[in-house]
């Protein structure tokens, strides 16, 4: 490697260091700011918090979100958002466009006292892996919770590693038959780019753009097996899935 890359790689890492303290730091004051919410949990004040909070990282990192297909999200009805997992900044990123959202996530992040409060009042919903009767009565609530929000799930249940889509599991699709919600599915391009699963350097040309899908009616997926329903969501979110070439 020559002198000059290295200079350009070091100042790409200090830089992203300097991005990451600074987005901690707000995240930080953001959650005490609004523990007091949290606590009482006040949910209805939550979602705009949280879409001003996950516009404020990336406007620190001197990023804009851009989306495509807006047109096919109705404001007015809620939805099963399935999408590809890239980034730890994948859920602020949806969070820009869909603050109102019950996510579904690993349950070690409500071990944490000050944040388990801070996520129940996030419609944040636990799943425990490993363990089948918790894991089943995380699908009970996210269908309770579907009557009043959308419910937000990455079915690869972990970040890629390539680019490229792992395989689904198939707890959406138990959500989607116990609901009454269509599936939204959603494909992230440059959050890959922008932070990947192996480092904490960030990569400042990264574009980052959400694509939202047209819906997929639950009645058309009713009779279909659980292979079938896997294969179709998981063919649209790949059809615009750039990441592998980012």
């Amino acid at each position: 490697m020559t002198g000059a890359k290295k200079a350009v790689r070091s100042a790409r890492k200090a830089l992203s260091w300097l991005i990451i303290f600074l987005q901690g730091l707000h995240t930080l004051l953001f959650v005490i700011c609004t523990f007091p919410i949290a606590w009482l949990d006040i949910k209805a004040l939550m979602a705009p918090l949280l879409r001003y909070w996950a516009w404020v990282l990336f406007f620190l990192a001197g990023k804009r979100v851009h989306v495509k297909g807006r047109h096919h999200l109705d404001r007015s009805r809620n939805y099963l958002l399935v999408a590809n997992h890239t980034s730890y900044y994948d859920a602020p990123g949806i969070m820009t466009v869909i603050p109102r959202v019950a996510w579904l996530g690993r349950s070690m992040l409500i071990r944490i006292p000050v944040l388990a409060s801070f996520l129940r009042a996030t419609h944040f919903i636990p799943v425990y892996r490993g363990d089948p009767i918790r894991s089943k009565r995380a699908i009970d609530d996210a269908i309770k919770e579907a009557s009043q929000l959308t419910i937000a799930i990455f079915p690869e249940g972990t970040r890629t590693g390539h680019g490229g889509l792992n395989p689904f599991k198939k707890g959406f699709i138990h959500i989607m038959r116990g609901s009454n919600l269509d599936i939204l599915p959603v494909t992230l391009n440059g959050f890959y780019r922008f932070m990947p699963r192996h480092g904490f350097v960030i990569d400042p040309r990264a574009r980052l753009e959400i694509i939202i899908h047209p819906p997929i009616s639950r009645e058309a997926l009713l009779e279909k097996t659980n292979d079938e329903i896997v294969d179709i969501v998981r063919g649209v979110i790949d059809s615009e899935n750039r990441n592998v070439h980012a």
